[in-house]
């Protein structure tokens, strides 16, 4: 049963292009901003969902899903990551020359077992930066959507805005526990987790009462030229993995943490690793995100922090 259910993950998972990254080898590398390029991606979505929503005569709410199934594709949880980890106007480490298998022998996971030796690892991209594997664009956009679906059933039944925005992030956690991550790869990003609280903040700003992204002009729904989406205000420096470590576990640690704590010595005083752990510690914020993570995740006897901490690995 295990092995049929990484199986069937894998399958359903293999339009990702990536579940894990490692974003310690690219902590010496200097990457070209990919956020203009993002921005006019996320625009598109947002155009086509405005010229049908008008179409239909859609609510607002209804509108912000539909924007958010054309960022993410109606039967696809990765259309954003493919196109980030894709287009030839972004660019990524390792480059398109480096091949996918050679990718993941140099990175951490070179020693992980199945099911991680059989997927691809996210290449890193710099959104604004902030240097994040590309699979975040699948979090933010199809995960972000399911919250946001979460968050309108609980709207639906009654619930009040805060109950049904805390219980949606909440019920959403599973999708990390499950075949997204602990469940089947042994890993809890809380880098995954951030992207798809983000994806919901997005998905809930359309329609915000104040200064949304999406108002009413003339009977037709268009873009708020005072709130213009920007993915900057949304990616930050907990979504960089090796600013925020996951959680692994311990059997998954044991493969990856020679070579984990390898690559953070090698990268941890270099000038540009130091400067951008700078700015990050700098423009960091907690949110609503955290303070549940602490609540519902972190006080579990299970996430023993000793397994995602590097400090004392370096001479």
């Amino acid at each position: 049963m295990n092995y049929l259910l990484i199986l069937l993950s894998t399958l359903f998972l293999s339009t990702a292009n990536a579940l894990e990254t490692d974003q310690f080898l690219p902590g010496n590398v200097i990457l070209k901003d990919s956020s203009t390029v993002m921005n006019a991606y996320f625009h598109r979505s947002i155009r086509r969902a405005l010229d049908e929503g008008n179409r239909k005569n859609l609510s607002c709410r209804d509108l912000a899903y539909l924007v958010m199934e054309n960022a993410t594709g109606k039967y696809s949880i990765s259309k954003a990551s493919s196109y980030a980890s894709s287009t030839p106007l972004i660019e990524r480490f390792p480059d398109d020359s480096v091949s996918d298998r050679s990718y993941i022998r140099s990175s951490f996971y070179q020693h992980a077992t199945l099911p991680i030796q059989i997927v691809k690892i996210a290449r890193t991209i710099n959104v604004g930066g902030i240097y994040v594997g590309t699979d975040k664009f699948g979090h933010f956009t199809h995960i972000g959507k399911s919250y946001y679906k979460k968050y309108l059933n609980f709207k639906k039944i009654g619930l009040t805005e805060d109950q049904s925005i805390r219980k949606a992030i909440v019920e959403g956690f599973n999708t990390e526990y499950g075949s997204l991550g602990l469940g089947i790869w042994g890993v809890l990003s809380y880098g995954d987790l951030e992207a798809n609280y983000q994806g919901f903040m997005f998905a809930l700003d359309m329609c915000k009462e104040e200064n949304p992204i999406i108002i009413k002009e003339n009977q037709q729904w268009i873009e708020n030229p005072e709130h213009q989406f920007d993915v900057k205000n949304y990616f930050n420096p907990k979504m960089d993995e090796s600013f925020h470590l996951s959680f692994w576990k311990k059997s998954l640690y044991q493969k990856i943490e020679n070579k984990l704590k390898s690559e953070y010595c090698e990268v941890k005083h270099s000038p540009i690793y130091v400067e951008r752990f700078s700015f990050y510690r700098e423009i960091v914020k907690e949110n609503l995100n955290d303070v549940l993570i602490k609540e519902n995740i972190l006080n579990q006897k299970r996430f023993d922090p000793k397994f995602e901490s590097l400090e004392g690995a370096c001479p």
